[in-house]
Protein backbone atom coordinates (compact mmCIF):
# COMPACT_ATOMS: atom_id res chain seq x y z
CA UNK A 1 0.00 0.00 0.00
CA UNK A 2 2.47 2.50 0.52
CA UNK A 3 4.52 1.36 -2.07
CA UNK A 4 1.74 2.16 -4.34
CA UNK A 5 0.80 5.54 -2.61
CA UNK A 6 4.71 6.62 -2.90
CA UNK A 7 4.12 5.97 -6.73
CA UNK A 8 1.26 8.06 -6.89
CA UNK A 9 2.47 10.52 -5.12
CA UNK A 10 5.89 10.52 -7.37
CA UNK A 11 3.75 10.16 -10.55
CA UNK A 12 1.48 13.29 -9.59
CA UNK A 13 4.53 15.22 -9.02
CA UNK A 14 5.74 15.02 -12.01
CA UNK A 15 2.21 15.53 -13.50
CA UNK A 16 1.37 18.41 -11.91
CA UNK A 17 0.97 21.20 -14.43
CA UNK A 18 -1.03 18.38 -16.45
CA UNK A 19 -3.57 17.81 -13.72
CA UNK A 20 -3.95 21.29 -13.39
CA UNK A 21 -4.33 21.84 -16.89
CA UNK A 22 -6.97 19.60 -16.87
CA UNK A 23 -8.49 20.34 -13.36
CA UNK A 24 -8.93 24.31 -14.25
CA UNK A 25 -8.95 23.97 -18.03
CA UNK A 26 -11.79 21.68 -18.35
CA UNK A 27 -13.52 19.94 -15.09
CA UNK A 28 -14.32 23.41 -13.22
CA UNK A 29 -15.29 25.08 -16.67
CA UNK A 30 -17.21 22.06 -17.54
CA UNK A 31 -19.01 21.94 -13.66
CA UNK A 32 -19.68 25.74 -14.17
CA UNK A 33 -21.43 25.69 -17.67
CA UNK A 34 -23.54 22.58 -17.11
CA UNK A 35 -24.81 24.21 -13.62
CA UNK A 36 -25.45 27.14 -16.01
CA UNK A 37 -26.90 25.31 -19.08
CA UNK A 38 -29.12 23.10 -16.64
CA UNK A 39 -31.04 25.94 -15.24
CA UNK A 40 -31.12 27.99 -18.44
CA UNK A 41 -32.62 24.57 -20.47
CA UNK A 42 -35.49 24.40 -17.77
CA UNK A 43 -36.03 28.06 -18.27
CA UNK A 44 -34.64 29.33 -14.73
CA UNK A 45 -33.31 32.36 -14.20
CA UNK A 46 -30.62 33.78 -11.72
CA UNK A 47 -31.68 36.46 -8.97
CA UNK A 48 -28.11 37.92 -9.58
CA UNK A 49 -28.22 38.30 -13.67
CA UNK A 50 -30.34 40.90 -13.12
CA UNK A 51 -29.06 42.99 -9.58
CA UNK A 52 -25.76 42.33 -11.14
CA UNK A 53 -27.30 44.52 -15.03
CA UNK A 54 -29.04 46.96 -12.60
CA UNK A 55 -25.70 47.83 -10.97
CA UNK A 56 -23.43 48.31 -13.93
CA UNK A 57 -26.39 50.62 -15.54
CA UNK A 58 -26.00 52.71 -12.34
CA UNK A 59 -22.30 53.94 -12.98
CA UNK A 60 -23.29 54.50 -16.95
CA UNK A 61 -22.11 57.59 -18.37
CA UNK A 62 -22.14 58.57 -22.06
CA UNK A 63 -18.55 58.54 -21.79
CA UNK A 64 -17.78 55.64 -20.75
CA UNK A 65 -20.70 54.05 -23.55
CA UNK A 66 -17.91 54.85 -25.85
CA UNK A 67 -14.84 53.41 -24.08
CA UNK A 68 -16.78 50.28 -23.88
CA UNK A 69 -18.12 50.24 -27.17
CA UNK A 70 -14.83 50.23 -28.63
CA UNK A 71 -13.93 47.07 -25.78
CA UNK A 72 -16.41 45.48 -26.86
CA UNK A 73 -15.88 45.22 -30.50
CA UNK A 74 -12.01 44.19 -29.79
CA UNK A 75 -13.87 41.03 -29.01
CA UNK A 76 -16.45 40.92 -32.42
CA UNK A 77 -15.57 41.85 -35.93
CA UNK A 78 -12.71 43.97 -35.18
CA UNK A 79 -10.99 40.78 -34.28
CA UNK A 80 -10.89 38.94 -37.50
CA UNK A 81 -8.18 40.46 -39.37
CA UNK A 82 -5.59 40.08 -36.10
CA UNK A 83 -6.93 36.36 -35.89
CA UNK A 84 -6.06 35.92 -39.73
CA UNK A 85 -2.74 37.95 -39.57
CA UNK A 86 -1.81 35.56 -36.51
CA UNK A 87 -2.49 32.31 -38.74
CA UNK A 88 -0.64 33.67 -41.26
CA UNK A 89 2.49 34.77 -39.29
CA UNK A 90 2.42 31.25 -37.95
CA UNK A 91 2.54 29.71 -41.44
CA UNK A 92 5.19 31.64 -42.37
CA UNK A 93 7.26 30.92 -39.30
CA UNK A 94 6.95 27.32 -40.58
CA UNK A 95 4.89 26.60 -37.29
CA UNK A 96 1.96 24.69 -38.99
CA UNK A 97 0.81 22.86 -36.27
CA UNK A 98 0.64 25.73 -33.69
CA UNK A 99 -1.37 27.48 -36.65
CA UNK A 100 -3.84 24.94 -36.84
CA UNK A 101 -3.93 24.92 -33.67
CA UNK A 102 -5.06 28.50 -33.47
CA UNK A 103 -7.22 28.67 -36.28
CA UNK A 104 -9.48 25.27 -35.53
CA UNK A 105 -9.78 27.56 -31.92
CA UNK A 106 -11.14 30.19 -33.01
CA UNK A 107 -13.19 28.93 -36.17
CA UNK A 108 -14.70 26.25 -33.51
CA UNK A 109 -15.64 28.77 -31.39
CA UNK A 110 -17.55 30.70 -33.48
CA UNK A 111 -19.23 27.62 -34.86
CA UNK A 112 -20.15 26.08 -31.15
CA UNK A 113 -21.60 29.49 -30.24
CA UNK A 114 -23.88 29.97 -32.61
CA UNK A 115 -25.18 26.10 -32.39
CA UNK A 116 -25.44 26.95 -28.34
CA UNK A 117 -27.20 29.98 -29.21
CA UNK A 118 -29.81 28.15 -31.20
CA UNK A 119 -30.27 25.14 -28.79
CA UNK A 120 -30.81 27.60 -25.27
CA UNK A 121 -32.78 30.50 -26.91
CA UNK A 122 -32.67 32.46 -24.27
CA UNK A 123 -33.85 36.13 -25.01
CA UNK A 124 -31.59 38.82 -24.20
CA UNK A 125 -31.96 41.36 -21.88
CA UNK A 126 -34.12 44.07 -22.32
CA UNK A 127 -33.63 46.57 -19.11
CA UNK A 128 -32.85 49.77 -20.99
CA UNK A 129 -32.18 50.64 -24.93
CA UNK A 130 -28.36 49.60 -25.11
CA UNK A 131 -26.04 52.23 -26.41
CA UNK A 132 -25.03 48.49 -29.19
CA UNK A 133 -28.20 46.58 -29.26
CA UNK A 134 -28.08 42.91 -30.36
CA UNK A 135 -31.20 40.95 -32.01
CA UNK A 136 -29.63 37.04 -31.62
CA UNK A 137 -29.94 34.92 -28.83
CA UNK A 138 -27.93 35.17 -25.55
CA UNK A 139 -26.25 32.19 -24.05
CA UNK A 140 -24.00 31.82 -24.14
CA UNK A 141 -21.78 35.01 -25.09
CA UNK A 142 -19.73 35.10 -28.25
CA UNK A 143 -17.94 37.86 -27.65
CA UNK A 144 -17.08 36.35 -24.26
CA UNK A 145 -16.84 32.56 -25.36
CA UNK A 146 -14.48 33.61 -28.80
CA UNK A 147 -12.18 36.13 -26.42
CA UNK A 148 -11.78 33.25 -23.70
CA UNK A 149 -10.85 30.87 -26.77
CA UNK A 150 -8.31 33.09 -28.18
CA UNK A 151 -6.80 34.14 -24.75
CA UNK A 152 -6.57 30.36 -24.07
CA UNK A 153 -5.00 29.96 -27.66
CA UNK A 154 -1.98 32.19 -26.89
CA UNK A 155 -1.66 31.10 -23.36
CA UNK A 156 -1.23 27.32 -24.26
CA UNK A 157 1.21 28.28 -27.17
CA UNK A 158 3.20 30.46 -25.51
CA UNK A 159 3.32 28.70 -21.96
CA UNK A 160 7.20 27.07 -22.65
CA UNK A 161 8.33 30.29 -23.58
CA UNK A 162 9.58 33.31 -21.38
CA UNK A 163 6.13 35.38 -22.48
CA UNK A 164 4.37 32.55 -20.60
CA UNK A 165 2.95 34.83 -17.56
CA UNK A 166 2.77 38.05 -19.71
CA UNK A 167 0.85 36.32 -22.20
CA UNK A 168 -1.34 34.53 -19.28
CA UNK A 169 -2.34 38.26 -17.58
CA UNK A 170 -2.80 40.04 -20.80
CA UNK A 171 -4.98 37.21 -22.73
CA UNK A 172 -6.88 36.68 -19.78
CA UNK A 173 -7.35 40.55 -18.35
CA UNK A 174 -8.40 40.65 -21.85
CA UNK A 175 -11.03 38.19 -22.14
CA UNK A 176 -12.15 39.71 -18.73
CA UNK A 177 -12.70 43.25 -20.38
CA UNK A 178 -14.94 41.74 -23.18
CA UNK A 179 -16.81 39.93 -21.09
CA UNK A 180 -17.64 42.76 -18.93
CA UNK A 181 -18.16 45.00 -21.40
CA UNK A 182 -21.41 42.81 -22.43
CA UNK A 183 -23.06 43.16 -19.10
CA UNK A 184 -22.57 46.99 -18.92
CA UNK A 185 -24.17 47.72 -22.67
CA UNK A 186 -26.62 45.47 -21.29
CA UNK A 187 -27.01 42.63 -24.46
CA UNK A 188 -25.45 39.84 -22.07
CA UNK A 189 -26.97 38.55 -18.59
CA UNK A 190 -23.75 37.88 -16.33
CA UNK A 191 -24.87 34.17 -16.75
CA UNK A 192 -24.17 34.49 -20.31
CA UNK A 193 -20.57 35.72 -20.08
CA UNK A 194 -19.63 32.88 -17.32
CA UNK A 195 -21.09 30.62 -20.08
CA UNK A 196 -19.06 32.04 -22.60
CA UNK A 197 -16.00 32.18 -20.80
CA UNK A 198 -16.53 28.69 -19.68
CA UNK A 199 -16.98 27.12 -23.20
CA UNK A 200 -14.07 29.18 -25.04
CA UNK A 201 -11.51 27.57 -22.28
CA UNK A 202 -13.39 24.15 -22.58
CA UNK A 203 -13.29 24.06 -26.25
CA UNK A 204 -9.74 25.57 -26.23
CA UNK A 205 -7.99 23.16 -23.79
CA UNK A 206 -9.90 20.04 -25.22
CA UNK A 207 -8.75 21.09 -28.41
CA UNK A 208 -4.95 21.32 -27.61
CA UNK A 209 -5.43 17.68 -26.01
CA UNK A 210 -7.09 15.88 -28.96
CA UNK A 211 -3.98 17.32 -31.20
CA UNK A 212 -0.97 16.74 -29.10
CA UNK A 213 -2.33 13.63 -28.83
CA UNK A 214 0.99 11.14 -29.57
CA UNK A 215 3.27 13.97 -29.35
CA UNK A 216 6.27 13.79 -27.19
CA UNK A 217 6.07 17.55 -26.94
CA UNK A 218 3.04 20.01 -26.66
CA UNK A 219 1.88 22.30 -29.41
CA UNK A 220 3.64 25.57 -28.32
CA UNK A 221 6.11 28.07 -29.51
CA UNK A 222 9.58 28.15 -29.09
Amino acid sequence: MKTQLATLNSWARQHHWQIAFLFVGILLPLALFGKLADEIHEGGSFSWDVAVLQWMHLHATPHRDSLIAIATRTGGVLTVPFIIAVVFALRFLKRADNATFFAFTVIGAYALNALAKRFFHRVRPALWISPAPEISFSFPSGHSMVSMAVAAAFIILAWNTKWRWPVFVIGLLSAFVVGVSRIYLGVHYPSDVLGGWSAGLIWACGLYLILRRGKKQPVALS
